[in-house]
């Protein structure tokens, strides 16, 4: 290991270095490591144990990047941890390696279903420093692997359901798929009208029961952390109002292909965030919904 991958080492293992000491031993084994992924990255050419993946799982509703190949089945199918965490890696007796995956979900999936979209990719991994296994005691280290990609067809996870009038308060509101928290509530279909004209987004309808409709909205919603200036805003937002802290203020959206991105003002922040009064912030609200 040269001067210049020790300094790499050294950069991204400050947690390890608050408590140890990086030997000559650790270099080893990072390089043993190194080599290995390379050796198999050399000899085969199909998807190998460690390579990242990226797709979407659920029928295409929750799209992933940084997807890792974690095993090869007996079958021969491929089992892919969907959002991994960093994954420790052992060298076996015969050089193959081998991985711990937390993270997830994972899935199998068929070898011909990936599609290589770049030869030489790294990914992070770790193994056990010199101290052994202890708190913070794992090296962290990136090596070359190849990124391949398992296509989808695009699917909303965001639905906009429509209950019978008396079981809530808003009987129309927007929600995220898993989720217990609403995007948007309206009282009326023409406030949700308004509301996704603003936008320029659509929704259609998917599922209909006595006592609810459900409907797939075009697009999905992203929360930002905001903006503490107007010169942090990006371009190509627009305005809106939006709810923020409990109260009504100047806010911005963006559509960047399938997803809504809402930046809403910093509560801290005077010169920025300006409450509307309370008595047009509830004209506003019973007007156009909560949002």
């Amino acid at each position: 290991m040269n001067t210049e991958q020790k300094e790499r080492l050294i950069r991204i293992n400050g947690r390890y270095l608050q408590e140890h000491v990086l030997t000559e031993s650790d270099f080893d084994m990072v390089d043993l490591h190194i080599a290995a992924i390379k050796l198999h990255h050399k000899l085969c050419k199909t998807p190998q144990v460690g390579d990242i993946v990226e797709g979407a799982y659920y029928d295409g509703v929750y799209p992933y990047t940084n997807g890792i190949i974690e095993k090869i089945n007996e079958d021969g199918s491929i089992s892919i941890c969907y959002q991994p965490y960093i994954p420790f890696i052992t060298v076996k007796d015969d050089a193959r390696i081998a991985l711990s995956v937390s993270g997830g979900p994972f899935g199998d999936h068929k070898a011909e279903e990936l599609v290589l979209v770049c030869e030489d990719d790294e990914r992070e991994f770790c193994d056990w420093g010199s101290c052994g296994a202890c708190a913070n005691g794992a090296v962290n280290f990136f090596a070359p692997v190849r990124r391949w990609k398992i296509p989808y067809k695009w699917r909303s996870k965001t639905d906009v359901y429509v209950v019978e009038h008396g079981i809530y308060h808003y009987p129309i509101y927007i929600r995220e798929m898993g989720s217990f928290f609403n995007i948007a509530s309206f009282y009326t279909m023409e406030q949700l009208d308004r509301f996704c004209a603003i936008l320029g987004i659509t929704y259609t309808l998917s599922e209909e029961e006595p006592v609810c409709k459900r409907y797939s909205v075009s697009h999905n919603f992203r929360e930002t952390k905001g903006f503490n200036r107007l010169e942090d805003v990006p371009e190509g937002c627009k305005p809106m109002k939006l709810l923020s802290n409990g109260h009504i203020v100047d806010g911005f959206f963006r559509i960047v292909e399938h997803t809504v991105e809402l930046y809403r003002p910093n509560p801290n922040c005077p010169d920025i965030y300006k409450p509307l009064p309370l008595d047009e912030h509830i004209k506003f609200q019973q007007e156009n919904g909560i949002y």
